[in-house]
């Protein structure tokens, strides 16, 4: 038997167990959905399918590009401005995109087992992991990983609409407005409803 994991254009993920002497053809159960899966590929025995609908990691790159080039410049006090994550940092919520795009699935579960499934405990060991000693050194850190597909095992449409969503954690209270393509944030919108 073969497990296949489906990620269908919605961002939803499906897992089927199926005999990998027949060929599969991807299903949805809910008979409303009518979009079909796309990408069909198999990586160390699993089969992934995933949206074409939009370039998913170009959107991702474009958008950890253009908060790194916002955020250069920034004086000592905006690097330690209080963000719209509470008890975080302008500085701490790019150290904690910086470990989003860090860590791979089997680096991200260790870090649960080892902090004991204390999300918000690994959270904060992987943001002091990416902090640097100083703010020059954290947005280093976050260029180095602009153009990164590494990431924890979440469909790739929520880690986009994670980078979004804290770009404007940092963002908006530094009174930086940037206006995002309506594809990516329609995108975004639906895979989150």
């Amino acid at each position: 038997m073969t497990t296949t994991i489906l990620v269908w254009d919605d961002g939803s993920e499906q897992e089927e167990l199926s005999d990998p002497t027949i060929p599969a053809t991807p299903t949805r159960p809910d008979p409303e959905f009518n979009r079909r899966a796309m990408n069909v590929r198999t990586v160390g025995g699993l089969s992934t399918v995933s949206s074409t609908t939009v370039d998913i990691w170009s959107a991702i790159h474009a958008e950890r590009a253009a908060l790194a080039a916002d955020l250069h410049g920034l004086t000592d006090d905006q690097w330690v401005t209080a963000s719209l994550c509470s008890a975080l940092s302008v500085r701490d919520v790019l150290a904690h995109l910086t470990a989003t795009a860090s860590l791979n699935p089997v680096q991200w579960f260790s870090g649960v087992v080892r902090c004991r499934f204390d999300f918000d405990k690994q959270v904060a060991m992987r943001l002091s992991e990416h902090l640097g000693s100083s703010p020059e050194q954290t947005l280093a850190e976050f260029e180095r990983v602009i153009g990164s597909t590494t990431s924890p095992p979440l469909p790739k449409l929520a880690l986009l609409g994670e980078v979004i969503v804290h770009s404007e954690d940092i963002r908006r209270p530094l009174g930086i407005h940037r206006d995002y393509p309506v594809s990516i944030l329609t995108q975004v919108a639906e895979y989150r409803c």
